[in-house]
């Protein structure tokens, strides 16, 4: 164990050292206090002992900085019979052990105890901290794979019940956290917004297979009930604690930016932005899939109808910055929807697609079939818009 003392008096430090050497341990006296900061900086001590008597040593801060540099490193002062300076080293220097003066043979021998039982139990503390941060690690990341798995599951149960809007749900989810990230959303935005995206029509899960399938044109009184998907995935959605940051896609996602949407609770800036940003989205990839009464829309096709909806149905100030994003990315993020799990793998994805279309070239026509990406070896084959969006 190696010591280091800060002492003036010779016979203090000889009667310390005697005592720790023979058990073995190293003490280090230095009479000088105004190069210790720079020694434990360099190499911490397992004991610092400071004579709090020094007049020119600032006691507290040295203390303070031993324990800022070295929590590990027991702190032991030196005091005489002032009262005040012994409060003073217990509630601002930290203080962990007092030697009082005059020196003794038991004092020393009662400190170098001390000193060894704190080494095996900081040990033993430092040892135990890391193991439980391992656990804790551990235990974070099943959470996290348990809440993707619950995630997927949902998307998938919708999925197997709207065969037409196989990976609708991903492609929509990828498409908005670039768009967010495009526009410069808040990070700590980004899981909330891909969530909510991911799982916008969750709600369709309580509608009847009647009117959610029907390939006719909905009743009125069917299109109320469809409409009533909104209220049902926010009820259900309501249930999980962690997914109750993500509900303003699922609330607000059918709602338009003039207020003629639903469920018509609001219009303008007063629609979340997460919401204004997905309403975009959605529409785009609905234009662009395949329908049994439509074909799917090129890219122009698609653009021309979401600069229409500006300013009734969708944010114009949103329009003006999703039009500018390059077809590539649409076709990109498509491609790599079927394989992506989890906030984690598309935040990758995303990351890649913008670095791929930022150091590429766009070919003449504008098209790119996305047969080049890297990121994802399963490719999942082209999806189809829900009917009744």
């Amino acid at each position: 164990m190696r010591i280091l003392l800060v002492n003036e008096s010779d016979e203090i430090a000889g009667r310390i050292r005697s005592g720790f050497t023979r058990r073995g341990h190293d003490v280090e006296s230095v009479a000088d206090g105004c190069g210790v900061f720079a020694r434990i900086d360099k190499e911490a001590p397992d004991g610092l002992l400071l004579d709090a008597r020094m007049t020119e040593l600032d006691a507290c801060a040295l203390l303070r900085h031993g324990a800022r540099v070295a929590p590990a490193c027991a702190r032991v002062g030196l005091v005489g019979e002032s009262l005040s300076t012994l409060v003073e080293l217990i509630n601002d220097g930290g203080v962990q052990y007092v030697l009082p003066m005059p020196l003794s043979d038991e004092g020393v021998e009662g400190l170098a105890r001390w000193l060894e039982m704190m080494r095996v139990t900081g040990q033993e503390r430092l040892e135990w901290t890391a193991c439980l941060e391992t656990r804790v690690a551990v235990q974070t990341q099943r959470a996290d794979k348990a809440f993707e798995d619950l995630v997927s599951a949902l998307v998938m149960a919708l999925d197997l019940r709207e065969n037409e809007s196989a990976y609708h749900s991903r492609r929509v989810a990828l498409m908005c956290l670039y768009f967010a990230i495009e526009w410069g959303v808040a990070p700590d935005d980004f899981e909330m917004i891909f969530q909510g995206a991911l799982l916008h029509d969750v709600g369709k899960i309580g509608i009847c297979d009647a009117i959610l399938l029907k390939p006719d044109k909905l009743t009125p009184e069917e299109r109320c009930v469809m409409e009533s998907h909104v209220s049902v995935g926010v009820r259900l959605l309501s249930e999980v604690e962690r997914l109750r940051e993500a509900l303003a896609i699922p609330r607000s996602h059918h709602e338009r930016f003039d207020g003629g949407g639903y469920p018509g609770e609001r219009s303008g800036e007063n629609i979340p932005l997460a919401a204004r940003l997905f309403s975009i989205i959605d529409v785009y990839d609905a234009l662009r899939s395949e329908r049994p009464y439509k074909r799917a829309f090129d890219h122009t096709e698609a653009i021309d109808v979401i600069l229409r909806g500006a300013g009734t149905h969708f944010d114009p100030d949103l329009v003006e910055a999703f039009v500018r994003i390059p077809p590539t990315v649409y076709a990109h993020l498509s491609r790599a929807a079927a394989a992506v799990r989890g906030f984690s793998q598309a935040m990758l994805v995303c990351r890649q697609v913008k670095q791929r279309t930022t150091t590429s070239t766009v070919p003449a026509t504008g098209v790119d079939d996305g047969s080049n990406l890297w990121f994802c070896e399963t490719v999942g084959a082209p999806g189809f818009a829900s009917c009744h969006a």
